[in-house]
């Protein structure tokens, strides 16, 4: 009896050890696609917000609007960047830095740093050949071929998110070179990683949706 009692809690115990042990996955898979709806919703959020706050003083100062959508995007865009590196390092203490693990090495790291170069030159050449007034916008399709190229290179569905992005952006692509419009690159922007973090969210909630 006290060894058929012993194997009995041993197989409970292990079970137990079984499903802390899945809920520990589940928990880091769930970190991780928090991380990446942070990262798309916060960017989104911090550009519009202070974008259109300086947009905003400009028209009470009687300062030119296109001027201040600039100023305002950059700055939006350096302090998104400033918040969003402060909560993922804590969200990596937890998880590890997932983006660390898209690379096996150094050299890796180089290949896809001249493809992220080349497919930048490239748009740049495109778009100057096209429209040189669009120059000021040729991050937009710049960031959206970037998106595309590395996920189709690396095949990572932690890139999907980036994927996702590239793809809404495409489209809109052409409009923006052709017009050389500030306000719709942005716009595009801003609907790409609504898009993106949405749909990261989504992933993050399945996870926990997934049977064990």
């Amino acid at each position: 009896m006290k060894r058929e009692n012993s194997r009995d809690n041993e197989r409970l115990d292990l079970e137990d050890l079984a499903r802390v042990s899945l809920m520990a996955v589940k928990l880091r898979r769930f970190l991780e696609h928090i991380e990446s709806a942070y990262l798309f919703l916060a960017f989104m959020i911090g550009i519009i917000a202070v974008s259109e706050f300086t947009i905003g003083l400009g028209e009470v100062l009687g300062l030119p609007a296109s001027m201040l959508a600039s100023i305002g995007g950059l700055v939006g865009l350096i302090l998104s960047g400033l918040v969003y590196i402060v909560y993922a390092r804590k969200i990596f203490q937890f998880t590890g830095n997932k983006y660390k693990r898209l690379f096996s090495s150094f050299e890796e790291i180089v290949r896809y740093n001249l493809l992220a170069f080349a497919s930048w030159i490239s748009v740049v050449g495109i778009v100057e050949y096209v429209n040189p007034k669009a120059l000021s916008v040729v991050w937009f399709p710049g960031l959206s071929l970037m998106f595309i190229v590395f996920y189709l290179a690396k095949q990572d569905e932690l890139l999907f998110p980036h994927f996702l992005a590239g793809i809404i952006m495409l489209p809109i692509v052409p409009l923006v070179i052709v017009y050389g419009s500030q306000q719709l690159a942005w716009g595009g922007l801003l609907l790409a990683y609504y898009v993106a973090g949405v749909y990261s969210l989504h992933k993050a909630v399945k996870t926990f949706e997934e049977e064990s």
